[in-house]
């Protein structure tokens, strides 16, 4: 992290209620002015299908950047950022309990326990916090059926996995048999960078128009909507940190303006 922060690692435990543990990292500035203050903003940052965490890093940073020349516009308290039961560093953790099998859920659960503090290994209390929630692709798509509520201040959703029920079930065998099958390991850190440069997926990709106008009924009913340049739907994260960073920023700053 190049942007002043301090990070620290948990392993949340929601057992015995549910037996997957989550690895999260918060990242705070020891002399932020925001630290207890009940405006700021949380954010909650939750990765795609087959990454991890710290993927976000990169757009956490220039985000904090564009933050600190904003003459105020937004606040932010503290960023917290949270490894899937079945990726990253909680995938160590659960290796043998997610042998017994999983659902497709369970991110969302994960995140859902860990804000409303049912488990241990984190004190704190979110429900003194402004929560915005940012996802991209299955990060994106968060449950909001679980109780207790989780009273997030706004979502801001990056390339959100929707899609109609005829096309989802496959789609999603699709991402799963994909991830299983990602290579993870490299002779070297320049045959990586070859061998991933290579694959169309880190190509630039449009977006399509039926599927924009058809989001959540339609454009009207989103506080805002844009395009990041020069990314496609699995890699904006790392193809265009700083573009995606500038359009969260704005998001944050539409976030502030609301009185709730």
């Amino acid at each position: 992290m190049g942007t002043g922060f301090s990070t620290k690692s948990y392993v949340f435990d929601p057992r015995p209620s549910y037996p997957l543990l989550s690895v999260v990292k918060r990242y705070w500035k020891p002399q932020s002015a925001y630290l207890n203050d009940p405006e700021a903003l949380t954010l909650i940052f939750a990765h795609a299908t087959g990454f991890h965490k710290e993927q976000w890093e990169p757009v956490i940073d220039d985000l904090q950047a564009i933050i600190d020349k904003g003459a105020g516009k937004t606040k932010i308290r503290e960023i917290w950022t949270i490894d899937a039961p079945n990726h990253g560093d909680s995938a160590e953790l659960n290796e043998e309990t997610l042998k017994l099998g999983y659902g497709r859920f369970v991110l969302c659960r994960s995140i859902h326990l860990f804000l409303s503090g049912l488990g241990s290994g984190v004190d704190v209390d979110f429900t003194g916090h402004k929560l915005v929630a940012i996802g991209h692709s299955m990060g994106a798509a968060l449950s909001m059926g679980y109780y207790p509520k989780i009273n997030f201040t706004s979502f801001i959703l990056c390339e959100v996995m929707i899609m109609s029920a005829k096309f989802g079930i496959a789609a999603a065998n699709m991402l799963v048999q994909g991830a299983e099958k990602r290579r993870d390991i490299w002779p070297s850190k320049e045959e990586a960078y070859k061998l991933l440069k290579a694959r169309g997926t880190w190509k630039a990709a449009e977006i399509k128009t039926d599927v924009v106008e058809n989001l959540a009924g339609g454009l009207q009913n989103l506080a805002s909507f844009t395009r990041v340049q020069g990314a496609g739907h699995l890699y904006v994260v790392q193809m265009n940190p700083t573009g995606l960073s500038e359009k969260i920023y704005n998001a944050l700053v539409l976030t502030s303006q609301v009185k709730l």
